[in-house]
């Protein structure tokens, strides 16, 4: 027997949540907040007098997604854009009873409904509120439409960009291309819009080769921004969540382990644990655990020197926000709190980067040593450098099929045969 999965919500039920539960028997404060995400900081409009005490919540436009990456856990299935109406009646009810003047979209995927987006913006424009947009795809933007949404009080869109290589794009069926990574990021630099980069690494098929394509899409993206990419890069790696090509691939190889025990015990590992720690990262490539985990240090590096580079490695001057030490602390407090963007420090200085590029080897290798002798027990640490010199010697066999790994996991997953798989098997089809 298993759990399945809840019949959906209607339409009616999403958009009329009674915020009266919340303040009797929850904190009303998770949900709307005093303080502000950085976005919004950073906008000269949030600075306004008449913004001044205004909270900030979170509401929804859509439900779903248009797409089905190969990564992801989907909630949803099918994709459903709210009437704009009630979206605005929301706001107006927020505003009013809460004193909301900072809304954050927190859709899985907003804007793939053109004509619903147009209305939005349409009908927003005149609320004088500002907001942000999340899960954007970067096929259903362009420049007019990017300055337009900042028009109407938009302060930052975020996409999930994932990767700069080609290859791995087809692996995570993405369906966009290169070229439609770049251009979003240059209109929303263009529209005078905030972004953070995201990016996931280590999926099957994961090479040096694909993360020096991913390097320099990094570097094409970065180096016309006013501030450095360490601050504008998220970079973590690949999880395994049930209801995933990518967490069949993992059961198929043998990563999680051959019975409904083990499996139970990986799934306890990954829950409500952050991405960004690590702690459940399963390795689909052909190299080491201690070289993949290289590779975020390694971008950072490499986009960083390039950066300087192009400004003959002098210093980026940027204001500092009231309240913050400097625009890193700012960044590391504020996305801390969320889990959903993973921002590293990295040395600041310039001519760090102009004398130590050649280091760059060097420098990643003691960041990675580093961080697994603070995480692991020193016994486990010993394993992951006999690993690493091993692989010197003779890598694994890692993923070759560049094909969406939906389709590689359905030639490589036998069909269910026991009552039991044919019981898991709508779950492990995921939505």
């Amino acid at each position: 027997m298993c759990t399945p999965y809840e019949p959906q919500l209607s339409v009616e039920e999403l958009l009329d949540p009674d915020f009266s539960i919340l303040e009797r028997y929850s904190k009303l404060a998770l949900f709307v907040h005093d303080s502000l995400r950085v976005d919004f900081a950073r906008d000269p409009r949030t600075h306004e007098p008449h913004r001044r005490g205004q909270k900030m919540a979170t509401l929804l436009s859509t439900k779903g997604c248009v797409a089905r990456c190969t990564f992801c856990h989907r909630w949803e299935k099918g994709y459903r854009a709210f009437p704009v109406d009630k979206v605005i009646q929301r706001i107006k009810f927020l505003k009013d009873k809460y004193n909301v003047g900072f809304f954050v979209f927190g859709d899985e995927n907003f804007a793939s409904d053109r004509r619903q987006v147009e209305e939005l913006i349409r009908q927003i424009k005149p609320l004088d509120i500002l907001h942000e947009v999340g899960g954007v795809r970067v096929r259903s933007v362009d420049l007019d439409l990017l300055k337009r949404l900042r028009d109407s009080g938009c302060v930052s869109a975020h996409y999930g960009m994932e990767t700069g290589s080609p290859r791995i794009l087809k692996v995570m069926e993405k369906n966009a291309i290169l070229e439609q990574n770049i251009n979003a990021a240059r209109w929303t630099y263009e529209a005078g819009l905030f972004t953070i980069y995201q990016l996931v690494l280590a999926m099957p098929g994961e090479t040096h080769n694909t993360i020096a394509e991913t390097i320099e899409f990094v570097k094409r993206v970065t180096e016309y921004l006013d501030e450095p990419p360490r601050r504008r890069l998220s970079i973590n790696f690949i999880q395994a969540l049930p209801g995933t090509p990518v967490y069949e691939y993992a059961r198929a190889k043998g990563l999680i382990g051959p019975t409904l025990e083990d499996e139970e015990r990986y799934l306890i590992q990954v829950s409500d644990v952050n991405v960004g720690e690590d702690l459940s990262f399963l390795n689909f490539t052909e190299y080491d655990y201690l070289t993949v985990q290289s590779w975020r240090s390694k971008i950072l590096f490499e986009a960083e020197a390039h950066y300087h580079h192009k400004r003959n490695w002098k210093r980026v001057k940027r204001p500092m926000m009231a309240g913050y030490k400097s625009i890193d602390d700012e960044l590391a407090e504020d996305y801390s709190r969320g889990g959903y963007f993973n921002l590293e420090r990295m040395v600041a200085n310039p001519l760090f980067y102009r004398f130590c590029h050649r280091l760059c080897p060097l420098y990643t290798t003691a960041a990675v040593l580093k961080k697994v002798v603070m995480t692991f027990p020193l016994r486990q640490v010993v394993g992951l450098i006999y690993e690493w010199v091993r692989c010197k010697i003779k890598r694994r066999e890692g993923l070759r099929d560049e094909r969406s790994l939906r389709k590689v996991v359905i030639d490589l997953v036998p069909l269910p045969v026991t009552e039991t798989d044919r019981a898991m098997k709508p779950l492990r089809d995921g939505r």
